[in-house]
């Protein structure tokens, strides 16, 4: 049944093609059926049909409807109404490519103005193969007359813009690919400059959004690569520059949606607090709250507070959003990181730096054990996300230090380093863990943060946060700002 609601909803508010037959009548009780529920089921279909689900007449009904649906979403007609999404456009230009291919001389069903008008939404979509099959129909049809000059150069210049398209997907593609695999930075943005240096000559020659988006993302992932958020951020405003003013294409908010996260992400790096905030608020009053993007602004969002030392905003976000309420709606792999976020507003509390709302349970009930053993895909990165987990580990055992309950030790610290945090992206995370384990160990006064702090934390300016190549996860907290916040809760002062 689920393949059937697809293929009534492909339908839309054309008309279903079916006979004044007995079964004709019954497949459309059927049809009636399926679009009227949500989640139709053989069983209730069968009920409304007083058939037996399992009977050779209920699935005669079920062949027929089928065909009559199908014949019904393929139908050309000058009548059909403008499609209200990517897939919808897709299926009528695709449609008038089939009949012309099925029947090369059938001009009275697919005139001319329909083809031209078929051409211009499967550009307005970034349907760049339809586009060109299209223009083909034409180009190949005699009775245009003298405009077959048009349509032929056409024809060459999308032939020429498809085999630049594949080189474009082709690096994207295997960039992507590197970074999955984390592949030094030094390689992947060799790859990335090529590409991009292959590319620009021919950039204002092409005319296709989709060429220019991918080129804007390509260009991103090359200063990506180089850890270089000035210039992310800056192509990011280019390209939502580039797409606002192009106001005659369908799929720009889709488009605009990837560079303003893009954006979000850099102030988040470049840890430009209000900047970041007002972007991420007005993209958030922007999308649907069901989508994927919306969950993920409003990661950005919380990150952008922790990073850069807000922690009663955070809060206040958290509440506002009801982040304890998102694991409901998300993939688990997601729901992960707002529980290392959670965490970390319960850190904030814990320190002093956040002042609950009246009447909030939610983190006094929040426990360091049920947060730690929470986890399915964080314990498997060894890094990344896992270096928080680690970290928050650490940092709630050393407050509990004075009762004696310091339980980490050397050994498995030592082990985690050397297996997990060898190369230089994590020099950070290694510096802050044993600056926190040392203190820990010997306990918390002023000689030993005087140690910890000269042998460890202070090497942190050695590898600037803004210039180190580190995942984003590696750090949520800036090291020197939560090593501060430690000193300050025990009042200790380094001269």
């Amino acid at each position: 049944m689920k393949k059937f609601k697809e293929l009534v909803s492909l339908l839309g508010k054309r008309h279903l093609p079916i006979d004044d037959t007995k079964l004709g009548r019954q497949a459309n009780a059927l049809y009636l059926y399926i679009r009227r529920v949500a989640t139709p089921t053989d069983q209730g279909a069968a009920k409304k049909l007083k058939l037996s689900k399992s009977s050779p007449a209920y699935r005669k009904v079920k062949h027929k409807l089928k065909y009559a649906l199908l014949d019904g979403i393929t139908a050309v007609s000058p009548d059909t109404p403008s499609p209200e999404s990517r897939p919808e456009a897709s299926l009528l230009c695709w449609s008038s490519i089939a009949l012309a291919r099925s029947n090369p001389y059938a001009y009275d069903l697919l005139p001319r103005k329909l083809i031209d008008a078929n051409i211009q939404l499967s550009q307005e979509y970034d349907l760049l193969e339809a586009s060109s099959l299209l223009t083909d129909v034409l180009a190949d049809r005699p009775s245009v007359g003298p405009d077959i000059v048009h349509y032929l150069e056409q024809s060459d210049y999308l032939g020429e813009l498809g085999v630049a398209m594949a080189e474009l997907y082709d690096a994207s593609f295997y960039i992507a690919h590197l970074r999955n695999s984390q592949e030094s930075f030094e390689k992947i943005r060799a790859i990335a400059f090529r590409a991009f240096e292959k590319m620009l000559p021919r950039r204002d020659h092409f005319k296709f959004i989709l060429w220019h988006y991918h080129l804007f993302v390509l260009e991103i992932n090359f200063y990506l690569a180089e850890n270089n958020f000035v210039e992310v951020l800056r192509v990011s405003n280019d390209a939502i520059d580039f797409l606002v003013k192009r106001e005659e294409l369908v799929l720009k908010d889709k488009y605009l949606v990837v560079f303003k996260i893009n954006r979000i992400s850099s102030f988040l790096q470049l840890c430009e607090f209000r900047k970041g905030e007002i972007a991420a608020l007005e993209l958030l009053n922007s999308i649907p709250e069901d989508s994927r993007n919306y969950y993920k602004v409003q990661e950005l969002l919380m990150f952008l507070c922790l990073r850069t030392g807000n922690f009663q905003k955070g809060y206040d976000y958290f509440k506002e959003y009801k982040f304890g309420e998102i694991s409901e709606n998300i993939d688990n792999y997601f729901s992960e990181t707002i529980l290392i976020f959670e965490a970390y507003i319960f850190l904030g509390v814990t320190l002093k730096q956040i002042r609950l709302k009246d009447g909030d349970v939610h983190f006094i009930k929040f426990r360091v054990g049920k947060f730690l053993n929470n986890f399915e895909f964080v314990t498997k990165e060894k890094g990344f996300r896992n270096i928080q987990v680690v970290i928050l580990r650490l940092l709630f055992n050393l407050l509990k230090r004075e009762k004696g309950d310091f339980d980490f030790k050397n050994e498995f610290a030592d082990k985690y380093i050397r297996r997990h945090l060898t190369l230089k992206s994590f020099n950070r995370s290694r510096l802050f863990i044993s600056g926190i384990l040392y203190l820990g160990n010997q306990g918390i006064n002023i000689q030993s943060a005087s140690i910890a702090y000269k042998r460890y934390i202070r090497n942190l300016d050695k590898f600037p946060f803004q210039e180190v190549h580190q995942d984003s996860y590696n750090e949520v907290v800036q090291y020197e700002r939560l090593w501060s916040l430690i000193l300050d809760y025990y009042n200790i002062h380094i001269p």
